[in-house]
């Protein structure tokens, strides 16, 4: 399940436009933004999660820095994580979890354009594998046509639209089950209980956003909220990948996991 919903996110085809998917295209292709970001879950299994990070849609390119602490059989731990999204390619630092998942290097390497295919034409971000604020620009241009202007509010000095939206699952499983359908079956499989996401953007008077929040309700976790901030627009961030020589490429990996239908966990 859990990594059904970290996935899905990254590879949604984009639906009817509306001005919560305009949005979230545009932010896409600025020269560069940096965001803030926060992610809690107060369930069964109380997690938090705060970061930074850049996004320059020039290059296509995203880089971020994740702290999160969250409950474990063994008690309370605590993890720092980066990430750095290189159009379809994403790298993964784990720090000491790295070598859990098998990696022998310091970064894990997923090339999701080596398993998605067409799935990801078109995409300025890529897939990504972890719950980081390029997939919710990827969601948000999937939103369902149920928009609503809740208001205009101030949102760092700058004058914005808020709009409420809602993220429709089950018709992005259908976009995807005409490309992939062993891929749409396997995630439906792995999503059950999962709630179609409600989304709040705050968008400014040049179709950008300025701040978003969503809630999505996951099954032994609860309601997990996320919350991002965009500011500096018009920065140029310089996003370096990591060399070779400290990358190991999971992609087989998760082919094996597509591929036998095993990527429930």
């Amino acid at each position: 399940m859990v990594a059904a919903v970290l996935i899905v996110p990254g590879i949604l085809n984009r639906g009817g436009k509306n001005p919560v998917a305009e949005a979230a295209e545009a932010t896409s292709k600025v020269s560069g933004v940096r965001m803030h970001f926060t992610m809690s879950a107060q369930g069964a299994v109380p997690f938090s999660m705060n970061g930074t990070g850049v996004l320059n849609g020039d290059a296509k390119q995203a880089e971020f820095e994740f702290s999160a602490r969250g409950t474990t059989p063994s008690g309370v731990r605590d993890l720092a994580i980066k990430e750095i999204v290189d159009d379809a390619d994403v790298y993964m630092n784990l720090g000491g979890a790295t070598a859990s998942l098998g990696a022998t290097k310091p970064w894990i390497l997923i090339r999701a354009d080596e398993f998605l295919g067409d799935l990801l034409q078109g995409k300025e971000l890529g897939a990504g594998t972890s719950p980081s604020p390029t997939q919710q620009l990827e969601s948000l241009e999937s939103a369902s046509d149920d928009v609503a202007v809740v208001g205009h509010e101030q949102m760092g000095g700058v004058e914005t639209t808020h709009y409420t939206a809602v993220i429709d699952m089950e018709r992005a499983l259908d976009q995807i089950r005409d490309r992939a359908g062993n891929l749409a079956d396997l995630l439906e499989k792995s999503m059950e209980g999962v709630g179609n996401p409600r989304v709040d953007v705050w968008i400014d008077g040049q179709g950008l956003l300025r701040r978003e929040t969503s809630v999505t309700n996951l099954p032994h976790l609860g309601p997990v909220s996320m919350t991002i901030d965009f500011t500096d627009y018009g920065i140029h961030p310089k996003i370096e990948v990591p060399p070779e020589s400290e990358v190991y490429d999971m992609t087989p990996m998760f082919e094996q996991l597509l591929n036998s239908g095993g990527l429930d966990s």
